[in-house]
């Protein structure tokens, strides 16, 4: 019986996640696009947002007002982006040289980039 009530559950989110997707989509994409000009970033920000979404439902936070809880959060990881992105000159300023095969975290050492480029 609690498994049935658990499973009915489950699929209530579910259609209830597939029908705030549908319905915000597209508002969700170009509101989105219209602030981040790299297609591909754009759409990855999309599915941060969407996860986002998932996870509040999940985790039995459901939310109230969906369509302003998804613009909210897509500012904020738009916001978010542009913040590391404006980091990025700094690090390379300061001789950040990410190395292959590294995650985001911890992908370089401070100073390994100085007299490479000039040896001697």
């Amino acid at each position: 019986m609690r498994a049935a009530l658990t499973e009915k559950r489950q699929l209530d989110q579910d259609r209830r996640i597939a029908e705030i997707f549908a319905r915000e989509r597209t508002r969700l994409r170009n509101f989105i696009r219209r602030r981040v000009p790299d297609a591909g970033t754009a759409e990855d920000v999309l599915q941060d947002v969407f996860f986002a979404l998932v996870q509040a439902e999940r985790l039995m936070n459901p939310v109230e007002h969906a369509a302003a809880w998804l613009f909210q959060v897509a500012r904020n990881r738009i916001t978010d982006l542009f913040r590391q992105r404006r980091k990025q000159p700094l690090l390379a300023e300061l001789g950040f040289v990410p190395q292959r095969g590294v995650g985001r975290l911890g992908a370089g050492r401070l100073g390994a980039g100085r007299g490479r480029a000039h040896p001697g």
